[in-house]
């Protein structure tokens, strides 16, 4: 049996509809996701029928950003409560923030003399299936950033870090709304160092539960060494292939032989520790 429990639609920065990504999951032989689209779970009104028709067991998913010793990490919270309120507004609240860093972004611009407006930013509209987000693709059309994979520079740049909540604060709304916050991709970016026992033990007293440990640019050492630390704390291990749909090619140009796409990691269920995340797994 596999899981994939970190895949993006449209309702984010993916390329694929989630009918899309339903129908691969059932062609790939998947007996469970989630999907972790970027401060949002708008796409679940239309998962769960799509879902219960393939018979795919379904664990909602939301991928959260949030702050910590002024660097930003990205928390995949599972199986919460979807009315728990300060879970809602911390889903809306991160989102705005998300928002607000482009508009910013566009306003900076703006008083550096470059040709962009905030009206004309808020009047474009983006293919919800280019994938993404709409300031990418409105400084694209302006030939301002014509080469997207440069846009992490562009944004350090002329815009600011995003004030999200802090790491502590999100793991204890997740968890006060039944869920089970998660460490996303802890070896996705380069030289964003991470991966110490030390690190992960504070991230533990701060609530985490969980470290998405088989991923695909983690290197065999850096999976067993997530492994090795969760089993020793009692913390989850999940999997996930961070699938974009088309639009990762877009903007990471430098990961040689690593494909982010739905099911790649093939990791059993039985390498996965997913008590509180799938009921009945592991509990």
């Amino acid at each position: 049996m596999y899981a994939d429990l970190h895949i993006h639609t449209c309702f984010s920065d993916g390329t694929q509809t989630p009918k899309e990504i339903v129908d691969i999951a059932k062609k790939k032989g998947l007996d469970a996701i989630s999907i972790c689209d970027h401060n949002t779970i708008d796409a679940y009104d239309e998962l769960i029928p799509l879902c219960a028709n393939e018979n795919i067991q379904l664990v909602r998913g939301v991928e959260l950003s949030v702050n910590w010793s002024n660097q930003v990490l990205h928390i995949l919270a599972y199986n919460f409560n979807p009315f728990d309120t300060s879970m809602l507004e911390l889903i809306n609240e991160t989102r705005a923030e998300l928002d607000n860093w482009s508009m910013d972004l566009i306003v900076s611009l703006k008083r550096k003399g470059f040709p962009v407006t905030l009206n004309e930013y808020e009047k474009f509209k983006k293919n919800p299936k280019s994938g993404g987000w709409k300031c990418l693709y409105y400084l694209n059309q302006k030939k301002i950033l014509p080469n997207m994979r440069n846009w992490r520079e562009f944004y350090e740049k002329y815009g600011h870090c995003p004030v999200y909540h802090q790491i502590d604060e999100a793991c204890k709304i997740i968890k006060d709304a039944g869920g089970t916050p998660v460490l996303a991709h802890p070896g996705r970016r380069p030289g964003f160092e991470l991966i110490n026992t030390d690190t992960l033990t504070e991230f533990k007293s701060f609530g985490l539960m969980g470290i998405e440990c088989y991923y695909p640019s983690h290197s065999p050492e850096l999976t067993n060494f997530c492994v090795n630390f969760c089993r020793k704390n009692d913390m989850r291990i999940t999997s996930g292939g961070d699938s974009h749909g088309s639009f990762l090619d877009k903007v990471y140009p430098n990961e040689k032989g690593v494909v982010y796409d739905i099911g790649i990691m093939k990791t059993p269920l039985e390498e996965q520790y997913l008590n509180g995340i799938i009921n009945g797994r592991n509990s």
